[in-house]
Formats: structure tokens, sequence, C-alpha cells
């Protein structure tokens, strides 16, 4: 839970379920929802992986720390939404909003949501999920478009198509196209993740896929994730991954490489364009040999990144109104015009 703005943002999990994928290097630990760690203790807040009562109980987290929360983001995490079956969908959605207005058995989920927009005191203003592209399509997107959902979070991971089947992602670069496509054609906002460092890449590889990604009027996503494949725990790993490490034919990166990587493609992010995280949290204790950390404001800073984060202005900030300027951006073939600060 984190609080900016006045928004404050809430991360629930789904139950853990398979995700529809079998990755060679996404970590599997019993009992936890598809590539988490043990670390997040998620099962300690998890509170059965209820949406009514890990939102309660975050909620009454803020007002005991004096926030009461009255602008929510909520985050769902835990994999493949659209994994879960449609009822399962409906019932997690249900149970936010029924967390803010109190239980309503008789009521319809669409009933629900129509009672919330109406008079409740909280407000919840953003539902994110999390989604394979390959299981996008119209169907499923109408579903959560009116039951509240806002953004859609795509594990995009590559855009080299050579270096998906190799990873055995189970989907290619152009479901990435079509995802994106019908998403925003919801009017929903669009988050990629970019896993760098994987079983068959290189640096010369990962910067064309990054650049592909950020520059690419097909793609180019308001926000973005960067993640660096890592050697968790050999216990957690699938055996193909744990082979080409015990092997020598893959390793992580370290830390002088990932900053190399993060040297080319921050200054290719968009202004229209907010980066959400660089690297994944996880204990040392997780870790299969050394753990590289980076530091996510040093490289931002280091490295001149422009994205909508690095260039918000403080909350004391007064910026003068007459110097905005209109930046002109393309996706697909819509033209979209954003409004941008000059340095």
């Amino acid at each position: 839970m984190r609080k900016t703005a006045g928004l404050t943002h809430i991360t629930i999990f789904t139950e853990p379920a398979p995700c529809g994928g079998k990755c060679i290097y996404c970590p599997s630990v019993p009992e936890m929802p598809k590539s988490y760690l043990p670390h997040a203790d998620i099962k300690k807040f998890g509170l059965n992986y209820s949406s009514r009562e890990q939102l309660r109980y975050w909620i009454s987290k803020t007002i005991d720390d004096g926030m009461a929360a009255k602008k929510i983001e909520v985050i769902i995490l835990g994999g493949s939404f659209l994994a879960h079956s449609r009822n399962y969908r409906r019932e997690f959605i249900r149970g936010i909003y029924e967390a803010i207005d109190g239980d309503a058995p008789n009521s319809t989920a669409e009933e629900i949501i129509e009672r919330h927009s109406s008079s409740a005191e909280r407000r919840i203003i953003g539902i994110t999920i999390e989604a394979r592209p390959d299981q996008i399509d119209k169907a499923s997107l109408e579903e959560i478009f009116r039951l509240g959902v806002t953004k859609v979070e795509l594990g995009v991971q590559s855009l080299n198509d050579e270096i998906l089947e190799f990873n055995k992602r189970g989907h290619s670069s152009k479901d990435v196209e079509s995802a994106v496509a019908v998403t925003r054609d919801f009017g929903l906002k669009v988050g990629f993740h970019l896993l760098l460092g994987m079983p068959g890449s290189n640096f010369e590889k990962d910067i064309v896929s990054s650049e592909r990604a950020l520059k690419d009027s097909r793609f180019r996503p308001d926000h973005i994730k960067f993640y660096f494949c890592e050697m968790f725990k050999k216990e957690f790993m699938d055996p193909e991954l744990r082979k080409l490490f015990e092997e020598g034919k893959w390793k992580p990166l370290d830390k002088r490489e990932r900053e190399a990587l993060l040297e080319v493609i921050l200054p290719m992010v968009p202004e229209s364009t907010r980066i959400s995280r660089i690297g994944r949290k996880c204990a040392d204790s997780e870790v299969e040999g050394e753990r590289f950390f980076i530091d996510r404001g040093n490289v931002e800073r280091k490295f001149k990144c422009r994205c909508i984060r690095c260039r918000e202005p403080l909350p004391k900030f007064e910026t003068d109104m007459k110097n905005v300027i209109v930046a002109d951006e393309k996706w697909r073939e819509n033209e979209v015009y954003f409004e941008a600060r000059p340095e």
C-alpha cells in the first residue's frame, strides 16, 4: 500500500492458479501465486485471497495511520487475471466494491458498481489487472470494462519471437500487437512488463526489443515495468533454466550489464510513458548467488530519464501554465495529443 498525491494505491492478490504459461524462467513456490516468492509473505496478508477481506484490511490500516483513504486505486496481482474463470473474476471484483460499500448479496455486480458510482464516500477511481497478451480478446475486455477495470498490464517480456519461443512463453509479438489494439479500443490504459537478460537474448536483442516496444506506434505503453531475468533458488526454478545455468549457457546479468542496458533504454522512454518499476523485489536468500540491486532513482537521474514520473513537479512546485507545450504522438493510425512541460 502506498499513497501519492491524495490517491491511495492498494495491492490485493488473487488465489494461486495456473496462469496459462510454461515459461522456463518463472519461479514456482507451492501455495503461492505464480511467479511470487516467499519473502512477499502474501499468505500473511492474503486473508484467504478474498478481495473483500484484503481491501478492508488495508483500508483499516489507512485509518489507523491517519491517512483515511478517500480515492483508491486497486491493483490486482497474482498472475494473469484472465486465466481465472469468468465467475471468479466477477466475484473477485464484486468483492472490491462490497469492501467499500458493504455486502449486497441480492444485487448483481453491475448494480453494486452503480451503487458505488452514485453514493460511495470512498471512491474506487481505478482497477488494474495483469494479463497474458494471448488471453486478451474483445469479449473478456468488454466484461472487465463493465466491471470498472481501467488498466491492463501485459506480460510482454520481449518482442523478439525467437526469444519468446526459446523461453516457452506461449505467445508471439503479433499477440502483443493485437492485445494492445483491442485494449486501447476500449479506452483502457496499457502497461508493459519487459524482461531483460532472458535465455537466448543478448545486449543488442534487448535494446532492439525495448526500442520497438517504446517507439513503434503499435505498442508505446502508457506504463512500463523493466525486470531482469534472475536465477532464484534452484528449488523454485524450472529444470530447463537450472540446466542452462549449471552448464554455463546462461547467467543473470550483473550490475554493470544491467546499468549498461538502462543507459541506452531509459532515454528512449517517451515523455507520455510512466516507468512504474525497475527490477523486482526479492530477499538475498531467494537468489542463487549474488543479488544485484539497481537504485532506480540514481539510474533515472544518471541516464536522464524523461518519463512522466521523472518530470512530475514536486507537491509545492508552482508551474507556469503559459509555458506548457502540446506534444503530438501517434498510436497506430490515430493521432493523440499530450500536454508536456518543457525543461
